[in-house]
């Protein structure tokens, strides 16, 4: 496997508020590399659960 095929993570992690999203999306760019929030996708899987009626306290609701 070539240096060039191998997938390119890179993690940013810290408090609330403190640029993260905005530092990350300048970094995928700087570097042409895809930005996946993965923030962003728990909130939106949390949003579709409550609306669901999906209960934390019951396991089976949310899987």
């Amino acid at each position: 496997m070539t240096e060039s095929s191998r997938f390119k993570i890179i993690a940013v992690d810290g408090g609330a508020a403190t640029g993260k999203s905005s530092t990350s999306r300048g970094l995928s760019e700087q570097l042409s590399l895809m930005h996946v929030d993965t923030g962003a996708h728990y909130r939106t899987l949390t949003y579709a659960l409550l609306k669901a009626g999906a209960h934390s306290e019951n396991e089976s609701d949310i899987i």
